[in-house]
């Protein structure tokens, strides 16, 4: 199973948990929000294993790059995933440019 088919999954899994709680439950809401939220945090942590593009760039003691998970200037160039939030990151794209850069013209 791919990570994009469990995050289907899990989607499915909540739409239909949340159903069945809200009949199952009624008034003991609170096992049913915790449920909720633990499968939403555990479709957010599959999200970010795919990997996304660097954002813009900043110079700071370095060159930085946005992280499109958090929208935070954290990823230093070649960082596999974001320090703040685990977002993995894709650097083919950047790794084309450089070696684009560096071919004899």
């Amino acid at each position: 199973m791919t990570n994009n088919e469990a995050m289907q999954r899990l989607a499915i899994i909540k739409d239909d948990y949340e159903v069945l709680m809200q009949v199952a439950f009624g008034s003991n809401k609170d096992a049913y929000f915790k449920d909720i939220e633990a499968l939403t945090l555990a479709r957010g942590a599959l999200e970010r294993r795919n990997p996304t593009k660097p954002g813009k760039s900043s110079y700071f003691y370095g060159k930085i790059f946005c992280c499109q998970g958090c929208g935070i200037m954290s990823l230093r160039e070649n960082d596999r995933y974001c320090s703040k939030c685990g977002q993995a990151v894709d650097w083919s794209e950047a790794d084309d440019q450089q070696k684009d850069k560096k071919r004899p013209v």
